[in-house]
């Protein structure tokens, strides 16, 4: 056999073997991705509800009942605190419809000054998850 042109049945299979197992490494490695995109977009839109909330509540008078401090939380149950005003907002991303809750917790820090903490909740593939965001307000 002087004259070889073309390959023999056992090196396409095994070309064959090697292209599928890049393939599925390059699928795994797609699948993460775009996992990791959802969670970044919904790290995002948790920041954005938080930036609503906080906006709204920064431009409240100082003396507002809203702005009252918040009740004394420091040992619930689960570990988590139960921050007061819950309020729920559902968001349709890529096709899912997830549900954000968000809580406010307001300490006085003196007469002239109050800390406002935002906590956003939400669920994504059995996985909770939360952002804090945490602003000081002073009278003006």
């Amino acid at each position: 056999m002087l004259n070889k042109k073309g390959m023999t049945l056992v090196e396409v299979m095994i070309a064959m073997l090697l292209s599928l197992i890049i393939f599925l490494a390059l699928m795994q490695t797609s699948l993460i991705s775009i996992n990791q995109n959802m969670t970044n977009n919904l790290r995002d839109e948790a920041g954005r509800i938080a930036d609503l909330r906080m906006s709204f509540l920064k431009n409240l008078p100082f003396d507002n009942a809203s702005l009252n401090e918040s009740p004394d939380t420091s040992s619930p149950a689960d570990g988590i605190p139960d921050l007061e005003a819950d309020t729920t907002t559902s968001r349709q991303i890529r096709n899912f419809n997830i549900t954000f809750t968000s809580f406010k917790k307001i300490d006085a820090i003196g007469t002239d000054i109050k800390e406002i903490t935002i906590e956003v909740r939400w669920r994504w593939k059995n996985q909770d998850f939360t952002r804090s965001f945490t602003s000081v307000l002073k009278r003006p």
